[in-house]
């Protein structure tokens, strides 16, 4: 703990008269957004601050474990439709039902912004909107820059007209931290990538509180938090029924759904709260190609197969850096071994402390 930025920001609490606090909106769609902004909150508390969260119930589930006060704001979330194939479906009817959202949120946002100083936001629009109308402190955390998600002529022009509300957005915004290599070339814009848990266990302790000591191998499969990969854990446990995989555990997290005719030993888990420890202390992680479970195989050095969503733009992007592609779903019996019995990847480090101390320093400098 830096204690010396404690002290400081304790002593402008006591000047100005009340303590720290911020309000810490966060996108509802899937808990990639909830994971990483848990993973800042805790590193802002132990600094002095006092975070309150704010977004769906789903989310706000997620975040009380960690022992935060969540505010439930988000309703009826237009949730992307996805086959049972993988494959995105009614793109065009999402771009609408999600403008509608978002003018919904505003005037609940309205509600809650005006009470705050200081508002961070995790890739939600809406309080990040207010915040600049009411000239609060903002910081705003994204790895949406743009998106391309359009297949016909009306959905582009809804796409572009919303790109366009990006960038303006973002030139706006005090301090935005892009979690994903950026084109924009704004003096507020800090690239500040991976970010995510840190875990303070070793890989042996987390795999005896699962029962999994006793393994030679452990293989994680789950969607990353969001209903919207639910697809990969059919494919998932048809490859590995194909595979004579031996002295192996399979771990699944997220589904429902328990395949009883299994030739290996499974763990079900319907919800985790420290997946990212799961993910350090497994052997390979089969997921789809969300960001956060992603950069988390990255900052543990755990290997990993990542199919996207089939037409999911930032899934497809993520997943191609790292040489995964939609028709892998059809060819994980062959991709398994290869990553199970392979080297380990090269960890890499997480920015996390750094995000916190340019969240921190901006803070500061705001004169809060």
């Amino acid at each position: 703990m830096n204690y010396s930025l404690k002290n400081k920001i304790e002593k402008m609490s006591r000047e100005c008269g009340y303590i720290m606090k911020i309000l810490y909106a966060v996108s509802p769609i899937g808990l990639g957004h909830a994971a990483r902004s848990v993973a800042i909150a805790l590193e802002l508390e132990k600094l002095g601050y006092e975070i309150t969260f704010a977004s769906d119930n789903k989310v706000c589930r997620f975040l009380r474990e960690y022992g935060f006060p969540c505010i439930v704001v988000h309703d009826k979330v237009p949730y992307f439709s996805i086959s049972k194939e993988g494959k995105l479906r009614r793109i065009t009817f999402w771009m609408i039902n999600y403008v509608r959202f978002y003018k919904r949120m505003k005037k609940k946002a309205d509600k809650f912004v005006r009470n705050w100083n200081t508002v961070i936001s995790d890739e939600e629009f809406a309080f990040g909107v207010k915040a600049l109308e009411y000239g609060r402190k903002l910081v705003f955390i994204s790895d949406l820059i743009e998106t391309h998600f359009s297949r016909n002529r009306f959905s582009k022009w809804i796409e572009e007209k919303t790109n366009q509300w990006f960038l303006e957005f973002y030139k706006k915004v005090p301090l935005l931290i892009a979690v994903e290599e950026t084109s924009l070339s704004l003096p507020n814009i800090k690239e500040i990538y991976p970010i995510v848990r840190k875990t303070y266990k070793d890989r042996e302790e987390i795999r005896n509180e699962i029962n999994a000591d006793s393994f030679d191998k452990v293989i994680l499969i789950t969607s990353g938090g969001g209903a919207a990969g639910n697809f990969i854990y059919k494919f998932a446990m048809k490859a590995l029924s194909e595979l004579d995989l031996h002295d192996v555990l399979v771990v699944i997290v997220g589904s429902k759904k328990r395949d009883k005719n299994t030739r290996f030993p499974t763990r079900y888990y319907e919800f985790y709260r420290d997946l990212h420890e799961l993910v350090y202390a497994s052997d390979l992680v089969i997921t789809t190609a969300g960001k956060t479970t992603i950069d988390e195989c990255l900052v543990y050095g755990t290997p990993f197969i990542a199919i996207p969503i089939k037409d999911h733009y930032e899934q497809e992007r993520n997943a191609i850096k790292y040489g995964f592609k939609y028709e892998d779903l059809l060819r994980l019996n062959e991709l398994i071994p290869g990553k199970l019995y392979g080297n380990k990847p090269t960890k890499i480090n997480n920015r996390l402390d750094i995000a916190v101390k340019e969240i921190n320093s901006f803070l500061i400098d705001q004169n809060i």
